[in-house]
């Protein structure tokens, strides 16, 4: 169902354990969009009691994952990604990812991604990705 949230939200997919031993959960999702988050630990850190700017990735990444592989029977890859970060993430935030389909081909996607805490942006990103095949009916 569009915009609808998992009861008590949830992984991506329970075949993503990466996601799943990150702690990234999934908010909303229709065709072309997805938001997921991640409550932000000491396990997310760098050396500098920072978040790690490869956890402010991997979510982005994640939520391009949500968004372009919410059309049913198509299974999508990401084949670039580009990322600014615009300001240090600290443990304890609650961070959110928004993807959204920019434009869509045959087989090419373009995604723009707002990684933000409180409505303020601490990353944006760009994607494109490559339709691969099909998705089973459960994949």
């Amino acid at each position: 169902m569009p915009g609808a949230r998992p009861p008590g939200g949830g992984p991506l997919s329970s075949a993503d354990r990466f996601a799943q031993r990150l702690g990234v959960r999934l908010v909303e999702r229709e065709v072309g969009r997805a938001v997921v988050e991640l409550a932000t630990g000491p396990e997310h850190c760098n050396d500098l009691g920072k978040v790690h700017g490869g956890a402010l990735f991997s979510l982005a990444d994640a939520a391009l994952a949500a968004a372009s592989n919410s059309r049913p029977g198509e299974a999508v890859v990401a084949i670039t990604g580009t990322i600014h970060f615009l300001r240090a993430a600290v443990p304890g935030e609650l961070l959110r990812a928004e993807a959204v389909e920019e434009r869509r081909g045959a087989r090419l996607g373009s995604y723009r991604i707002v990684v933000s805490c409180d409505g303020e942006a601490v990353a944006t990103a760009i994607a494109s990705t490559l339709l691969v095949g099909a998705r089973p009916p459960d994949g």
